[in-house]
């Protein structure tokens, strides 16, 4: 089992026994567990946006070298 997972039953956990107990707090779990969510989605987001960086960069020095290679063939059939 993940941590992930295991985070995610020891908040699921606590939130019963907040429903359980009739306590005050049920918000404050909730919003620390959207919290996460939000932190996760973000972290995602971010190495996204790493790999499309990556990609465009890789994609254009792709480019260049097909074009030097394609010089490189018309100058030797000359």
């Amino acid at each position: 089992m993940s941590a992930e997972n295991n985070i995610k039953d020891i908040f699921g956990e606590i939130a019963n026994l907040v429903k359980e107990t009739g306590a005050v707090g049920m918000p404050e779990v909730e919003r620390f567990i959207e919290k996460q969510k939000t932190d996760k989605l973000q972290e995602l987001l971010d190495y996204f946006r790493v790999c499309v960086k990556y990609q465009a960069f890789d994609l254009e020095a792709t480019r260049r070298e097909n074009e030097v290679l394609r010089e490189l063939i018309k100058a030797s059939n000359q």
